[in-house]
């Protein structure tokens, strides 16, 4: 059965549910940890030193269920 892009984003969804939800805030920590240990100072909250970015419901690789509309 063909994917669609219902299929597609819940599975992008998944990911994010399972590993970066918590993965991420975990992280954040620990390099506010480090930069502290190091420098005196913890992690702006500002800080962003991530970014994401998705090619789902964007791939026009030959999809039957992907089109211009």
């Amino acid at each position: 059965m063909p994917a669609c892009s219902q299929t597609e984003a819940q599975g992008g969804l998944h990911i994010v549910e399972q590993s970066l939800w918590n993965a991420v805030p975990s992280y954040m920590r620990r390099m506010s940890s480090a930069l502290k240990k190091h420098t005196g100072r913890d992690l702006p909250l500002s800080a962003t030193p991530f970014r994401f970015g998705s090619w789902m419901g964007g791939d026009r690789d030959g999809n039957p269920n992907v089109t211009a509309q």
